[in-house]
């Protein structure tokens, strides 16, 4: 996700951090595979994604 614009329509197929924080960090967010999700902003300073 982090390599696409803002506005792409993207679909969670994986995740490479596996640790438990990250995960039910993803759970809260209601983030799970499958997940459609759509950038809304691009941080220019740190590229965090909304």
């Amino acid at each position: 996700m982090a390599e696409m614009n803002v506005g792409t329509l993207c679909i969670c197929v994986g995740v490479k951090d596996t640790s438990v924080e990250f995960l039910q960090y993803l759970d809260r967010q209601k983030i799970a595979l499958g997940t459609s999700l759509k950038i809304i902003n691009k941080e220019s300073f740190d590229h965090s994604l909304t």
